[in-house]
């Protein structure tokens, strides 16, 4: 279960699902919490170790997660996010989602009845965020 490299943690968050913007703030997220010597999370420093053994258990359904919960407004008809700076955002939100495992998110999100199993994608699905 250990990441050995930022790929891996890429590849685990399955970034490669995100467009634009979104993937930009996610991947940048996800690298400053990899690469760091430290976060601030809440005003708590919190050391690389710390940030890297919570990055283990990564999933696409922390990531939808932290997306979902966004605070978002409708301007001129288009949906826009209503966060000043969402790099800094991302890293509480997702590292603060890291405590729970992706079921626990999905049952958060979804109800007690679902299982982040039917939130698998297959290969010809479309994903939107």
């Amino acid at each position: 279960n250990h990441l050995s490299s930022i790929e891996d943690l890429m590849d685990r968050a399955e970034t490669y699902e995100l467009k634009g913007m979104t993937k930009k703030n996610y991947e940048s997220a996800l690298e400053i919490m990899f690469n760091s010597e430290s976060i601030s999370v809440g005003g708590e420093i919190i050391p690389r170790e710390i940030v890297r053994r919570r990055l283990e258990n990564i999933s696409y359904e922390h990531i939808v997660y932290v997306d979902n919960n966004m605070p978002r407004k409708l301007v001129d008809g288009k949906v826009e996010i209503q966060v000043r700076k969402p790099v800094p955002y991302i890293i509480n939100a997702l590292y603060n989602a890291l405590r729970y495992t992706a079921d626990e998110i999905v049952k958060m999100e979804y109800g007690d009845n679902v299982s982040a199993d039917l939130f698998r994608k297959e290969d010809d699905d479309e994903i939107f965020i």
